[in-house]
């Protein structure tokens, strides 16, 4: 519940560019607030649907690049010292933290 709670940085379906090359390509993040701990945190919600560990550490595999890449931008802006990214799965109601 502590996701959805409110900060006071917080944002929903925030847009995000960073330049790569001569492009600058748009990024969504689903859920992105920073805790009373002064920790940025960087949720994308996956609508995938499975059980047990091995569902689990397959989306986080097949995710990782995705969320150190959101990771990155947020770090690269210099407003938080620490950024921590997770996967939130609603339909088995987990939350699963990935290494940024």
């Amino acid at each position: 519940q502590w996701i959805l709670d409110s900060y006071a940085f917080q944002g929903n379906e925030q847009a995000v560019r960073r330049r790569l090359g001569d492009r600058w390509p748009k990024l969504i993040i689903d859920r992105l607030f920073i805790g009373d701990d002064g920790v940025c945190w960087i949720v994308d919600y996956k609508s995938a649907e499975g059980e047990g560990q091995a569902f689990i550490e397959m989306q986080k595999e097949r995710y990782q690049s995705k969320m150190k890449q959101y990771a990155d931008v947020i770090k690269e802006t210099g407003i938080v010292e620490e950024v921590r990214a997770a996967l939130y799965f609603p339909s088995c109601k987990t939350l699963v933290e990935c290494a940024v």
